[in-house]
């Protein structure tokens, strides 16, 4: 890259770059005069031209034509990359590093049907160094445990075709039928009313964890099987200056809520839309069937829940308790 300043241009020192620094991105940066901008614009017509202005009026740069960009005084390096469709791997990234844990050798077979909860725990689990399968009903768990050899089962509580009590059973009756040793299944739910956790473990599960999940109470209950091993882990951090400040409250406030890194946070959010917007059309799409709206509308509490988007989450369960059984 080429960077010309109103200094570097009055002294024509850009006449010593090298051909191929000429043709290249030029970025027009602090304390130039229009003058100098609309001489510099004509001379590098060849040139992809970024003009960063930190006094003139937008409204007076020369910002027509295919090779020239106005950026913001305070634009981010990310803005740039993705004008330039520069890959990820050249944008530079701020990290920071923290104590954590990992278990090895671990195999978890993880029972979720919703896909903003399956990236959640995906992430997590690799964080924790842990290789995992990820299914989407019960009917599949009882089928992948079968086939595979697992530590742990995280089980999801409510999910379709078969939910996560009866597919519990089911593993429970298949290791006593084989002879197998029981692997540990851990109850997944945001149900956190006593009596049904008390229900839900005397029907064969080990442990019960309450949604949304925070990476320390998993640390903890795995820590009750397996041995942990702390390290030291570097995470990125939030590009602020791709985010309005509102939403980096939000992403600041979830990250601290459920322990991960925020940019993290920003992938589970961008999950949360796409995902709630199938959620949607699928109420739209059930009309009368009320078994497919209270479907509908408790996985769209869930989601919403599990980002700590409580409001949201409230009005799903009041529209979830107004639908008939």
């Amino acid at each position: 890259f080429a960077c010309l300043t109103s200094h570097v241009f009055r002294s024509s020192v850009i006449d010593t770059l090298p051909d191929e620094s000429k043709s290249n991105i030029i970025f027009f940066m602090d304390m130039m005069r229009l003058e100098e901008i609309q001489t510099a614009v004509k001379q590098f017509s060849h040139a992809k031209l970024f003009i960063i202005p930190s006094a003139i009026s937008h409204d007076s740069l020369p910002c027509s034509g295919d090779n020239v960009t106005c950026l913001n005084e305070e634009c981010s390096w990310s803005t740039i990359a993705n004008r330039l469709e520069i890959d990820d791997q050249h944008i530079p990234v701020q990290t920071q590093e923290v104590q954590a844990v990992t278990f090895d050798n671990l195999r978890i077979l993880v029972a979720e049907d919703n896909e903003v909860n399956q990236l959640y725990i995906e992430e997590l689990l690799n964080r924790l160094n842990i290789e995992h399968d990820l299914v989407h009903d019960g009917y599949q768990a009882v089928k992948k445990f079968m086939k595979g050899s697992y530590d742990l089962v995280l089980m999801d509580i409510n999910m379709p075709n078969i939910d996560g009590i009866t597919a519990t059973g089911q593993i429970l009756q298949y290791e006593k039928e084989t002879g197998a040793k029981h692997t540990p299944i851990i109850g997944l739910s945001a149900d956190a009313v006593a009596e049904n956790i008390s229900l839900y473990l005397s029907q064969g599960l080990d442990g019960y964890l309450i949604k949304p999940l925070r990476k320390s109470e998993l640390t903890q209950l795995l820590s009750g099987y397996f041995t942990a091993h702390p390290i030291i882990q570097t995470i990125p951090l939030l590009d602020t200056q791709t985010v309005t400040p509102n939403q980096t409250s939000l992403i600041s406030f979830v990250a601290s809520k459920i322990e991960l890194p925020e940019e993290i946070v920003v992938k589970l959010f961008k999950k949360f839309i796409t995902n709630a917007e199938t959620i949607l059309t699928k109420f739209e799409e059930a009309h009368e069937d009320a078994a497919e709206l209270k479907m509908a509308v408790h996985s769209l509490k869930g989601i919403s829940r599990n980002l700590y988007l409580e409001a949201l989450g409230k009005r799903c369960e009041e529209v979830e308790h107004a639908l008939p059984t």
